[in-house]
């Protein structure tokens, strides 16, 4: 006989005519020789059909098994013995003489005896097996981390494991064989009309998979994930089976995350109607941008996208300004501050900035979030508030009394030796005062009304000191359609007398060299004076307020201030167009 689940074989009760019955048991994992031909065997377990045969080379393998003084056996008659329509074994029988296999008496008295033996197999073998199995899948099934119960056509409870237990609340003792439960406290339907629509729409085999809402015993509202696939598995005694899964607390997380989600969605729809707000790297290369970002500066999204700011730097902050800012961000904190920039076609604006770190799973910034207000008329309200400001007080040096009565005095010395040069001073002393007068509150006039006044200036300063100071003027190229602030030029000039040569012992030299190329111009004003010990420090309050001047109302604006390499001072002006057009139009 032939145990599949050990795979050993099994002889019982072979012996002779005179021999005693003896039987032998392998043991587990272990195999026996059956006297019988490997071929034969196979034919007879794999066709599962009575095999009859006088064969000799059936007979070679069955002397060891008998006592020498015996016949050796003719014939072998084999039948599959089958339990529950499973192979289970076969029982053979030897014959010392040949038989014939006609004998219908003897097949089917043999036949009857595999079929008995068959069922003794089942009852000793299967079924403990089978129950065996059925008592491992019920410890499985009472312990598994998911909810697992069943009902009857009444949808009475007949099991409740350890988890729908924990979930509900409800004990095992509290629910099986409970008529109502499953509805009144699972589902919470106390009037559930017709049980076969209700069976429909809550447990047919069209809808195996839904969210169940029940109440547990403490109260609570909790979700469980319902599976019905009683269907597909069927099991003896119960109509349904269900698996379940408390997803409660999946849901409240799903439900506060989609309440945030919509927060967020609301807090970027807003900050971006009203802000410019970009992203970048922790290299500061621009990984995110909105649409205002995009308007206010003139670039596209994909001109921006991979780049970093020094896109719209303006050149009019020092390097020093950024490098605090990331000194400030890369630790971690937030920088606030205004900040220049220049758009796509060179105009200037002001953002009124904040830049937040965003930190990774390590605490470390790893990318940036800039919101920009755009407050670009303020800075210019600011700026020309401070210009007037300035103005005045420019106006009120021009006009200084002090000036005044020493050139008057020096014309009223004239008016006795030389009338005719008397004339021309006074003459250049009126246009002066009148352009201070017409001009000083203009934000830009002609570049040669301008000169003309500075020219003026330094010949009246000649006038005074003439046997001490010498003056050269050269312009070169056509300055027709150049501007710049009122009050540029001579103010410097100005200086140079001033902190340059009037302490100077010996004669002093003021020359000043105008040049245009396109619409870039250059201004060189020298002094042949003691120079200055640190230029990096000397900056005077005139000198600001022309620089401020000229970054405000032109593009590429500077002011430059050194000493030069054969002596005194050199101050270098240099700019471009108007950045205001209505400004820039000449009258």
């Amino acid at each position: 006989m032939i145990d599949d689940a050990s795979k050993a074989f099994y002889l019982k009760a072979a012996f002779g005519t005179e021999t005693k019955p003896e039987e032998t048991l392998a043991q587990d994992s272990k195999r026996i020789t059956v006297p019988v031909s490997e071929e034969f065997l196979l034919r007879l377990v794999n066709e599962q059909k009575t095999i009859w045969s006088n064969d000799p080379k059936d007979e070679v393998r069955y002397e060891h098994a008998l006592r020498a003084s015996h016949p050796v056996p003719k014939t072998v008659f084999g039948i599959p013995i089958l339990s529950q329509k499973k192979k289970s074994g076969a029982l053979i029988f030897y014959s010392e003489q040949a038989k014939n296999a006609q004998d219908e008496t003897f097949i089917s008295w043999i036949e009857n005896v595999a079929y008995q033996m068959g069922s003794l197999i089942f009852e000793k073998v299967e079924v403990p097996f089978i129950q065996g199995n059925e008592d491992r899948i019920g410890q499985v099934l009472e312990n598994m981390p998911v909810m697992f119960f069943s009902v009857d056509e009444q949808f009475r409870i007949l099991s409740w494991n350890h988890e729908c237990e924990n979930v509900t609340g409800y004990e095992k003792e509290e629910v099986i064989g409970k008529e109502r439960f499953f509805k009144d406290q699972l589902l919470g339907i106390q009037d559930y009309g017709n049980s076969s629509e209700f069976y429909h729409q809550s447990v047919d085999s069209d809808f195996k998979n839904w969210e169940l809402e029940i109440k547990s015993k403490t109260g609570k509202i909790k979700t469980i994930a319902m599976s019905n696939i009683s269907t597909e598995f069927p099991i003896a005694g119960w109509k349904h089976w269900f698996v379940g899964v408390d997803v409660t607390l999946t849901k409240e997380v799903e439900k506060n995350l989609k309440s945030s989600l919509k927060e967020l969605s609301d807090f970027h729809t807003a900050l971006n109607a009203v802000s410019i707000v970009a992203i970048t790297d922790k290299l500061g290369n621009i990984i995110y941008v909105n649409q205002n970002f995009c308007n206010i500066s003139g670039y596209s999204k994909n001109e921006l996208l991979g780049r970093n700011h020094r896109i719209i730097n303006s050149g009019y902050h020092p390097k020093e300004f950024f490098i605090e800012l990331w000194k400030t961000i890369s630790k971690g904190k937030i920088w606030k501050g205004e900040i220049k920039n220049k758009s796509k076609d060179g105009k200037f604006y002001w953002v009124d900035t904040t830049i937040s770190p965003i930190f990774d799973e390590n605490g470390k910034p790893h990318q940036y979030l800039a919101i920009r207000n755009d407050i670009t008329e303020r800075k210019e309200t600011e700026e020309k508030v401070r210009l007037a400001e300035n103005n005045l007080k420019t106006l009120q040096d021009r006009m200084s009394p002090h000036f005044l009565f020493n050139t008057l005095s020096i014309i009223h010395s004239y008016l006795q030796t030389n009338s005719e040069l008397a004339d021309s001073a006074i003459l250049m002393l009126a246009e002066n005062y009148r352009f201070l007068i017409d001009n000083a509150q203009r934000a830009l006039i002609p570049f040669d009304v301008e000169w003309e006044f500075m020219e003026n200036y330094m010949k009246l300063l000649k006038l005074r000191f003439s046997d001490f100071l010498d003056i050269e003027v050269v312009k070169k190229g056509d300055f027709s359609k150049c501007q710049l602030p009122p009050l540029t030029l001579q103010p410097i000039v100005e200086n140079s007398y001033i902190h340059g040569i009037r302490n100077q012992k010996g004669g002093g030299k003021i020359s000043v060299e105008a040049t245009i190329e396109g619409n870039r111009t250059r201004i060189r004003i020298r002094d042949n004076g003691k120079g200055i010990e640190n230029t990096e420090n000397f900056y005077s309050r005139t000198l600001n307020n022309i620089s401020e001047r000229l970054k405000f109302y032109l593009y590429e604006s500077e002011v430059k201030i050194e000493n030069h390499a054969d002596g005194g001072t050199l101050v270098t002006v240099d700019f471009d167009t108007p950045k205001n057009e209505q400004l820039g139009k000449l009258n």
